[in-house]
């Protein structure tokens, strides 16, 4: 593995650690909770919260509310994860790139699998469509 590839997973902040984050925060919420849908919409809510302590400028979470419950529907948690990222951060967003998506997307997707394979509901090549187009609309929105 090269070293970008490993900053990728492993550094802080990075996708690999933040998708190990809220795969573990998924499968801790389950008290009262009786579909997937509600707990990936719980994940969602809670980071807003988070943002918003942060005062977090940069964050779009709040404004996508409406559009995330589409990409919830999916139940596939590396689209879920790569699409809070994008929210999350301008520096995130700004830094996929056209030499990176793959690799972002594949550490992601990677390290959800690692922890619990049946949270991968897309095939790859969906996934990356899915994730490509969620990321363009971000883009979108905050060049608007």
């Amino acid at each position: 593995m090269g070293f970008s590839k490993w900053i990728l997973r492993n550094g802080p902040g990075s996708p690999g650690h933040t998708a190990r984050a809220i795969v573990k925060l998924y499968k801790q919420t389950n008290f009262g909770i009786s579909s997937n849908e509600e707990k990936y919409f719980q994940i969602y809510e809670f980071r807003i919260s988070v943002q918003d302590k942060l005062r977090n400028r940069g964050s779009l979470l709040a404004e996508f509310y409406d559009r995330i419950g589409q990409i919830i529907n999916e139940e596939d948690m590396p689209l879920f994860v790569f699409s809070l990222e994008c929210l999350e951060t301008k520096q995130f967003r700004w830094g996929v790139t056209n030499d990176n998506i793959d690799d972002i997307l594949k550490v992601i997707r990677e390290e959800v699998e690692k922890i619990d394979n049946s949270l991968v509901k897309l095939n790859y090549q969906d996934y990356r469509n899915k994730s490509i187009y969620f990321l363009n609309e971000v883009l979108e929105f905050a060049n608007s």
